[in-house]
């Protein structure tokens, strides 16, 4: 450990994850941690605090899913949180519009980037 603790050449890896890492290759099932935001609905750092809960079961959901499978209800209930999240991703990273798109290709064109 006190190599480990020597330097900031390990990347910023905790112990925690090397172990998790270790477990998984192993094939040893380990649980999400718990202090780990793995929420898709992130914005800059911030997380809104209603979609906190939701982002968790789901990112829990997945997690089972991967490793043992889901039940029906639990199979349900991740096609429900899947959708809110992806709903909330087209709110928050809309698709360009058409106009967008115009410019787009014009700006292209001036640069000489499309024949």
């Amino acid at each position: 450990m006190a190599r480990w603790n020597s330097g900031e050449d390990h990347g910023g890896v905790t112990v925690e994850e090397l172990k998790t890492l270790l477990d998984d290759w192993r094939g040893k099932p380990s649980p999400l941690p718990k202090d780990q935001n793995l929420s898709s609905d992130t914005r800059d750092g911030i997380q809104d605090e209603a979609s906190a809960p939701l982002s968790r079961r789901r990112a829990e959901l997945i997690f089972k899913k991967n490793r043992d499978g889901l039940n029906d209800g639990e199979q349900a209930e991740l096609e429900q949180l899947q959708e809110l999240s992806r709903a909330q991703m087209r709110r928050d990273f809309p698709p360009d519009s058409l106009i967008d798109e115009k410019l787009n290709r014009l700006e292209a064109r001036l640069r000489g980037d499309e024949a």
